[in-house]
């Protein structure tokens, strides 16, 4: 379809006045017979299954959560909220969950695919990573997707370290004082 005939067709429905349209463009010198032409192929692409023009909106909503590893300094600020510092720990099941928004800090551990979330209301959880996953790669903190629930599970959530890698959790146990 021609401007000339888009221009004729929008006059037409009344999209805007028949003259304002032609103004300043005297070279469209317009019969009765264009303008029912122009306004039949006008409604014709418009009613088309086959829209000559299409668009598509596509939004998408991401957020990540950032977990800060633990420094010498923010150790210190955060003493408040780690337990008294006892030299041995036993493992305790916790379930295969825990609230994303409730890790104030990481650390990495002492074994190579283990790394240490401390908790805001105060407990300390172990985190053993996949195989091929090494702590290490999570010595700058990590990132996580939040999820729809807001909890970090066991075989669904991804770690993305800040250099790239992503690990899945295998186990997480709460570390509890021995007091043996």
């Amino acid at each position: 379809m021609s401007l000339a005939h888009s221009l004729i067709a929008f006059s037409m429905l009344g999209l805007a006045p028949a003259d304002s349209a032609m103004q300043g463009n005297e070279l469209f010198a317009v019969t009765e017979e264009e303008k029912r032409r122009a306004a039949e192929d006008w409604l014709e692409s418009a009613l088309s299954p086959h829209p000559q023009i299409t668009f598509q909106v596509r939004i998408e909503r991401r957020v990540r959560i950032r977990i800060p590893r633990l420094s010498p300094t923010s150790r210190q600020r955060m003493s408040s909220l780690q337990p008294r510092p006892v030299r041995k720990y036993k493992a305790r099941k916790i379930g295969k969950c825990l609230p994303m928004n409730g890790i104030a800090g990481v650390r990495v551990a002492a074994k190579q695919n283990r790394l240490i979330f401390y908790m805001r209301d105060r407990r300390i959880i172990r985190a053993e990573l996949e195989k091929a996953c090494l702590a290490r790669s999570f010595y700058s903190g990590f990132y996580l997707e939040q999820s729809k629930d807001g909890q970090l599970c066991v075989d669904r959530d991804l770690l993305l370290a800040r250099s790239g890698t992503k690990c899945e959790v295998d186990k997480i146990r709460q570390l509890v004082p021995d007091d043996d």
